[in-house]
């Protein structure tokens, strides 16, 4: 166990359901048993498993990490008409 770092700590509770946190438990047990490697399959599983609650308990974890990468994604995205719209959003 490493109670000094816990790579599933939730940061944004606002919109969690007691399914995502029923993940979160299961994801932090497989860390608390296995390490890093566990952690890594328990969030390749899950993210198998179903993917938009998924989103919502990554976005809990990592918010502002999450929030980057979507900004990211949509500036790299290729021109289309909601491209404009889209860029907005995020200034």
């Amino acid at each position: 166990m490493r109670p000094e770092y816990d790579p599933v700590s939730v940061y944004d509770r606002a919109d969690l359901t007691d399914a995502d946190w029923l993940q979160i438990n299961k994801i932090r047990s497989a860390y608390n048993i296995g390490g890093t490697p566990a952690l890594s399959k328990a969030l390749a599983d899950f993210c198998k498993e179903d993917v938009i609650c998924y989103i919502r308990v990554l976005n809990a974890i990592l918010p502002n990490q999450i929030r980057e990468r979507i900004k990211e994604d949509v500036v790299s995205t290729p021109p289309s008409g909601t491209e404009k719209s889209s860029r907005s959003w995020m200034r």
